[in-house]
């Protein structure tokens, strides 16, 4: 399965502008493995009245673990288009990974609000150090965890282990603001 190798993070379609001229702007960000120095991520997409399918690089943001985060820089603007279907295109190493929602491919219309490729992704993660300067005892996470709204009702959080996974705590997230 290729979600190993390429996933999207998260995605948003929002319109924007005034005075009788709106302008959709779409935002992707995506995790790819790291397997191979040179990386082509692009974006595979077309507008709601378009048959014909383009392609737009993601720029490299930084790393992560063994896996790096490209973005839409700038956002891509999509006139006033209404909807938008996507897929994700990795190739390194002479391979090509796709990451189509299980071959669904993505849609977004400005009100959707924000996707994430899976229910729950992590977005970032910062352990909190206490105690003295320099001290090595963590008292707390801090992070930003994106979940798809599912249900009304949702338990959020982060497991931490600092002792290889034969013992951990369980960190719970509260909630920040809605996409949609």
């Amino acid at each position: 399965m290729s979600y190993e190798f390429v996933r999207l993070k998260s995605a948003s379609l929002s319109l924007v502008g005034g005075s009788g001229e709106l302008r959709s702007h779409l935002n992707v960000s995506v995790k790819v493995k790291n397997v191979a120095y040179s990386k082509d991520v692009q974006i595979h997409y077309r507008g709601q009245c378009d048959s014909a399918w383009q392609d737009k690089p993601l720029t490299w943001k930084g790393n992560f673990g063994n896996y790096d985060v490209f973005a839409l820089e700038p956002a891509l603007d999509l006139d006033a288009t209404q909807f938008v279907e996507f897929a994700i295109r990795f190739v390194a190493g002479g391979t090509t990974y796709w990451d189509d929602n299980s071959s669904a491919n993505y849609s977004l219309v400005p009100s959707a609000g924000a996707l994430t490729g899976d229910n729950v992704t992590l977005s970032f993660a910062n352990l909190v150090f206490g105690g003295t300067p320099g001290s090595s005892y963590v008292t707390g996470i801090a992070g930003e965890i994106l979940v798809n709204n599912i249900s009304y009702s949702k338990n959020v959080g982060v497991r931490h282990s600092s002792a290889g996974w034969t013992s951990s705590v369980d960190i719970g997230a509260s909630y920040s603001q809605s996409f949609g």
